[in-house]
């Protein structure tokens, strides 16, 4: 079987520091400092509590704000890089709120490998992504395949989970068994002065587009691997992908 990958989602995650975000994460708020487009409209109602906020927009972008956190999240399956509008609206946000000081930024990624079963999904771990090693018979039967693990790049770290999930269509009543890849690199606001850390936070915001191609590029390269290869190649998987994690 051919393997298709395919990315979903990526998501901006801003950690304030000593700031509560809730009340100026909404979507009259949003649109009112210029941070949602004139011609976006809320694609179902938002949810408003507390200590929680999610507004969903038809641009596909969803705004969560908790206490300590957040979140600006856009689907991106099948869209062109200049078609993106997620960095261009947490840009937006980080200058229509210049005074908040944010400790960490992480730019996260989904994506996903589909399977006809969700055994199909279980053994492409089992057999593919895990020592032989670690698998013995008495074992298989109650194992949950899931991989957690760190690559180390200059820009930044990227840390990778890999299990087994289910990818239920909104069209149709149906779901889908799949091998998730969820990636997220970090990093650290660095800066002296507020003006310095914004900047900061602007060049991270800019890393996007190189982070969304190593996350791809470490799940192509490391992970399709194509059921009609052999057994002598598949054996030598584990010892390949290992060699890969730092």
């Amino acid at each position: 079987m051919q393997l298709a990958f395919s990315v979903s989602n990526i998501e901006f995650a801003l950690a304030p520091k000593n700031y509560n975000s809730v009340s100026f994460v909404n979507f009259d708020v949003l649109k009112g400092v210029g941070v949602i487009e004139a011609s976006d409209t809320e694609a179902s109602p938002s949810i408003v509590t507390t200590n929680y906020t999610q507004t969903t927009l038809t641009s596909g972008l969803t705004f969560v704000a908790q206490q300590d956190l957040v979140l600006v999240i856009e689907a991106i399956k099948d869209k062109e890089f200049e078609s993106i509008i997620a960095a261009d609206s947490v840009n937006k946000y980080i200058q229509a709120f210049p005074n908040v000081e944010y400790e960490t930024i992480r730019i996260n990624f989904r994506g996903y490998i589909p399977f006809e079963s969700q055994e199909a999904a279980c053994d492409y771990i089992k057999q593919n992504l895990i020592s032989p090693n670690l698998l013995k018979s008495e074992d298989e039967a109650s194992m949950q395949a899931s991989l957690s693990l760190l690559f180390k790049f200059p820009h930044a770290p990227l840390y990778l989970n890999v299990a087994q999930a289910a990818l239920r269509e909104s069209s149709e009543e149906i779901t889908i068994p799949i091998v998730m890849f969820a990636g997220s690199f970090s990093y650290s606001v660095s800066g002296e002065t507020n003006t310095e850390r914004v900047a900061n936070i602007h060049q991270i915001i800019e890393n996007w587009q190189t982070n969304l191609e190593t996350f791809s590029s470490v799940v192509t390269t490391k992970f399709m691997i194509q059921e009609e290869a052999n057994s002598s190649a598949n054996s030598n998987v584990f010892t390949n992908y290992a060699a890969a994690v730092v």
